[in-house]
């Protein structure tokens, strides 16, 4: 009769145990899911404010800065380095809007602008297009107006 008082005091301390292992599993995952999302986040917010600052060098090139429209923005990390690739439209000096065209922004150096740029179809390709046939693709994150 003693024997079982010890078999069951010992099947509850490893029931005890497994429960405190699947508890603290529980954690690690959830601890590791909370850091994953906070880089994540940083990225996401220094990219942000990448896309900020590109968009003011770019607006320095403008006839009505104040005008400017952006869409289709994205950050990309390629050997070079990190690039803004996007499209805008602005007014121009008769207060008309000109259409849009495409940009590439390399803060706080340049932004280059697709009607003012000699050879810019083949920058674009280089900096912003998709990788059609390399083994490792470009980084990119898609970023919303």
């Amino acid at each position: 009769m003693f024997a079982s008082k010890e078999t069951t005091s010992l099947s509850r301390s490893v029931a005890i145990q497994k429960a405190l292992d699947m508890r603290t599993a529980k954690y690690v995952i959830l601890i590791s899911a909370l850091a994953v999302a906070a880089i994540n986040s940083g990225a996401i917010a220094s990219d942000l404010e990448l896309i900020r600052r590109n968009r003011e060098l770019l607006k320095t090139k403008l006839k009505d800065p104040d005008s400017a429209q952006f869409n289709i923005e994205k950050v990309i990390r390629n050997e070079g380095g990190l690039v803004v690739c996007g499209e805008f439209n602005a007014k121009n000096s008769f207060g008309g809007y000109t259409g849009y065209q495409r940009w590439i922004g390399l803060a706080p150096y340049i932004a280059l602008i697709e009607k003012e740029t000699k050879n810019f179809k083949s920058l674009w390709a280089k900096s912003c297009d998709e990788p059609k046939s390399s083994s490792k693709p470009k980084e990119h994150l898609p970023l919303a107006r």
